[in-house]
């Protein structure tokens, strides 16, 4: 009875994430005249989760027909009665009988109800674009056949460990994936179907999404054309569970089911420990030192310059013109004065310029010159920057703009796909922001030692400085340990409970206690990642820097009046010098 009921409900599930499948919104808006097709355009989005920060995609195609060039604008916005203000902006030339596909950034926000408006050589036409998204885990299902679909909710359902909720799974062929791995940040989960012909590019967009953070699956890797994904579920299918830089790669039978499916999924993050898409805890903003203090002596002596002017000299004043009802006026405007003297000092006090606190988690792997990183801002800035550029290997979000506290608030994301910058209101003027950054990229920093005449060793990276505490283990399995980079010899025992407060200690940043073996947040999962479980593996490295080079800011140039950046580092032979 209990098997029984059990398939019911992974029926009912199928069926039901199948509707959702075939009710994906992909919207076509053409151009005619004359009965004649000009051009059309084809806007497809993809939801990723609702329950976390990160980001999905939109994928445009526009076809042109006949022998003219067309002008398209492609605009995505919320409503303005929903509690999140994203938007996206983009321009299509398109030229005589071209045919050209973009993919557009679209983060994650508390309601995924969009305004969408195509303007076709200046005639724009409306629709929206909602989702049906439940509270389930989301997954992304990369494949050319359908009938993987069931196995795909069997496995997502496996990985939240219950069947109680539905998935949300998007369904995306495998030549309509983008090679943009920020793009997949809003799914817990990516399935690949190792018989869809995947390309190269988007291979290595998978793998980088894994290497910062992303779980993803593949049905048959060795199915999969040459390419990079296809290496790192090879390896998975020999070696189990593949860990990739922060996040991990399984393989799994081509029919997404099986014993060996279920195993495998289980080796994976739990939900709400995986790192992408990031927890919501990260809304909360960082204590940034000095800022809005008030300055009681100051005040306070402003305050009694203003009852002597006000009091005793004004009335000697008038008394001597023998005007004593202008006290009427000169007590307003000297209350007046005082007040706006107070204001001004506190605006000179909080400055004009952007400062804030920072705080950032890496994983620094010298062997193959890359890095993987999530950082939490709280940004302050005297007047509402200017747009800014965005890296192409940076994801920035702002959770105040995501998920907005009223209608009326100033936060917003408005991206400018043609230039590639963010509007200046992510930062409003005089606003504590919170502002969260995930970043992959390639990386040619790294941490060296040597030995010193002490018998001990120093860092003697250039580029890379530690500030602090610092955690090594050589290629020879010895454990080092000191601060500012300068190195003694230490036991095992001694290693293991230093890492262990290294830890915990990187985890209370955001409030989270990682000796409570019960947590399961996101916002600490990459915490977890860095330095192993219980040891340092052989070669690697654990500690507190100087802010890492590849945080640059992303164009917003800010004064950070304190930062704490926790590194793990994976060494290469090179690094130990004699």
């Amino acid at each position: 009875m209990r098997r029984w009921a059990r398939g019911l409900s992974l029926l009912l599930s199928w069926i039901g994430a199948g509707l959702g499948a075939l009710a994906a919104q992909e919207q076509v808006f053409t151009r005619q005249a004359d009965g004649r097709q000009l051009c059309s355009v084809q806007v497809a989005p993809y939801f990723g989760s609702g329950i976390g920060w990160g980001a999905s995609f939109v994928r445009v195609e526009a076809v042109g027909v006949d022998s003219q060039p067309h002008r398209i604008e492609i605009d995505i916005k919320n409503p303005s009665w929903v509690q999140a203000d994203v938007s996206l902006h983009r321009v299509v030339q398109l030229q005589p009988g071209e045919r050209t596909r973009l993919f557009l950034l679209l983060p994650t926000a508390v309601m995924s109800n969009f305004d969408l408006y195509v303007t076709i050589d200046g005639d724009p036409e409306y629709s929206d674009l909602q989702t049906n998204r439940g509270g389930g885990l989301a997954g992304l299902l990369v494949t050319d056949r359908p009938e993987l679909l069931a196995g795909a909710v069997d496995v997502m359902q496996q990985l939240q460990r219950s069947t109680k909720v539905k998935p949300d799974i998007e369904v995306c062929a495998a030549g309509d994936l983008p090679d943009d791995w920020r793009m997949f940040t809003a799914f817990h989960l990516v399935l690949v179907d190792g018989r869809g012909n995947l390309p190269g590019p988007q291979q290595e967009a998978l793998r980088r999404f894994v290497h910062a953070g992303g779980s993803v699956a593949v049905g048959g890797p060795q199915l999969l054309p040459a390419g990079a994904l296809r290496e790192l579920g090879e390896q998975a299918q020999r070696d189990g569970v593949v860990r990739h830089g922060l996040g991990r790669c399984v393989a799994l039978d081509p029919r997404f089911s099986g014993e060996a499916t279920a195993a495998a999924i289980a080796e994976l993050p739990a939900p709400g420990a995986g790192v992408w898409p990031l927890s919501r805890d990260l809304r909360d903003p960082l204590e940034i030192p000095g800022l809005g203090n008030v300055p009681i002596t100051v005040f306070l002596l402003v305050i009694l310059a203003f009852a002597v002017v006000a009091g005793p000299v004004n009335f000697m004043a008038l008394r001597r013109r023998k005007q004593p009802m202008l006290a009427l006026v000169t007590v307003p405007l000297l209350g007046f004065g005082t007040t706006a003297v107070m204001l001004l000092y506190g605006l000179l006090h909080d400055g004009f310029g952007v400062r804030g606190s920072i705080r950032s988690w890496s994983l620094l792997d010298q062997r193959r010159h890359e890095v993987a990183a999530v950082a939490t801002e709280a940004l302050f800035s005297g007047f509402t920057p200017g747009a800014f550029p965005v890296a192409a290997d940076r994801l920035l979000l702002a959770p105040m703009a995501q998920q907005r506290a009223n209608s009326r608030s100033p936060h917003r994301w408005h991206f400018d796909g043609d230039n590639n910058t963010i509007d200046g209101g992510i930062l409003p003027s005089r606003t504590v922001t919170p502002l969260v950054t995930g970043t992959q990229t390639a990386c040619r920093q790294r941490l060296r030692v040597k030995a010193g005449p002490d018998g001990g060793l120093r860092a003697v990276s250039d580029d890379l400085r530690p500030r602090g505490d610092l955690l090594l283990r050589d290629r020879d399995g010895t454990y080092w340990r000191g601060t500012d980079g300068v190195l003694q010899r230490t036991s095992q025992q001694d290693a293991e409970a230093r890492l262990r407060q290294l830890r915990w200690g990187a985890a209370a940043y955001v409030g989270v206690d990682l000796s409570d073996s019960s947590t399961t947040s996101a916002t600490v999962a990459f915490v977890r990642e860095l330095g192993g479980k219980s040891e340092l593996p052989v070669g690697s490295y654990l500690g507190r820097f100087e802010a890492p080079p590849w945080l640059d800011g992303g164009g917003l140039q800010a004064e950070h009046l304190s930062g704490d950046h926790l590194v793990f580092g994976l060494m290469s032979p090179e690094d130990f010098l004699p």
